[in-house]
């Protein structure tokens, strides 16, 4: 795919970056839509890429990475299945992210974390403004997939250790506000790399991967995991990010999740979000998305920053090719 074709899902661009607040149609619906639009144009070269077959040593071999919307599992779970009314009613709150968070943990997500959280896909890419609560969606993933599935390994892993920090004390957070949560933590190492270890043998753990350059990705070699989340994965070198992605190398089954705000340059992030014919779920949502965002904000940052930050900042735009990388203690 020619990166010039690239068009969004949600034409920001087109409305001037006003916000849409939510969706008309279903999210799974205009994402099949989307794809097919590309599809039909000769933009891309398969009409959903996330679902298809493949011809290999003359045999046909299913390609599912996504399942459509995860809340439909639901339909599936049958009282006939299990012995008590307590656990059919268990299995319905456990069986998605947004049910399982807002019965435990009495969290109520913004329409676009709702859209990132029941997204089936196995690899995801958030390119998403400042102060969108992404960092709240990563930890309600992490602590969903954790909870719910027996010896499930969650790796968080982030360019420095105060955003590693962030989002594991968000996880934290979370789940004070349910006793049975706390109760099934078995350890909770909050020195670097952090680690929350729960009694069903899963463990969410937290590691720095280093900025600007290479080289501190060591201590991430050679792990196992069922979930990777990597965060301002912009800022975390491609050599490390490569060290990062070997480990699906030892598990077909790792699902990935990548999200930043845009730096400008044309690393992974970038490739990942524009090439639709690679199986990468775009989410772009712009800072004015979220509820908290108001006229003065706006004009407050605008005024803070140049036009091309502005774009990159709170628009998640990736803007004119940059050069060189930003300062580390911009992020911290």
């Amino acid at each position: 795919m020619n990166y010039n074709d690239y068009e969004s899902e949600l034409p920001y661009k087109e409305r001037d970056y006003k916000p849409f607040k939510a969706r008309k149609n279903h999210f799974c619906e205009d994402c099949i839509l989307y794809y097919k639009n590309l599809h039909d144009r000769g933009i891309t070269k398969r009409e959903f890429p996330f679902r298809y077959e493949k011809e290999e040593n003359g045999t046909t071999r299913k390609i599912l990475s996504c399942t459509y919307d995860l809340r439909l599992r639901t339909q599936g779970i049958k009282r006939d299945d299990f012995d008590t009314d307590e656990d059919y009613e268990e299995a319905i709150r456990c069986a998605d992210p947004i049910t399982w968070a807002y019965t435990e943990l009495g969290w109520e997500p913004r329409w676009y974390q709702e859209e990132i959280l029941s997204c089936s896909s196995k690899y995801k890419a958030v390119r998403a403004g400042r102060r969108c609560g992404k960092s709240t969606a990563l930890g309600v993933m992490a602590l969903w997939y954790a909870i719910t599935n027996k010896n499930f390994e969650v790796l968080i892993i982030c360019p420095y250790v105060a955003q590693v920090a962030k989002i594991m004390d968000s996880i934290r957070e979370l789940m004070s506000h349910s006793p049975g949560v706390s109760n099934s933590i078995s350890r909770d190492v909050r020195s670097s790399p952090q680690v929350i270890e729960f009694n069903n043998g899963s463990k969410i753990r937290g590691f720095a991967a280093g900025g600007s350059s290479s080289g501190r990705s060591d201590q991430i070699r050679g792990q196992d995991a069922d979930l990777i989340i990597m965060d301002e994965v912009d800022y975390i070198a491609d050599a490390d990010i490569e060290v990062i992605m070997a480990i699906l190398s030892s598990n077909k089954n790792t699902r990935i999740m990548v999200s930043s705000t845009p730096t400008g340059l044309r690393s992974r992030l970038f490739n990942w979000t524009r090439n639709k014919d690679e199986p990468w779920k775009e989410f772009w949502y712009i800072s004015a998305e979220s509820p908290g965002w108001e006229p003065e904000i706006e004009e407050m940052y605008r005024n803070m920053y140049s036009p091309g930050g502005f774009a990159r900042e709170f628009s998640a735009e990736f803007g004119e090719e940059a050069s060189g990388v930003f300062r580390g203690p911009d992020l911290q």
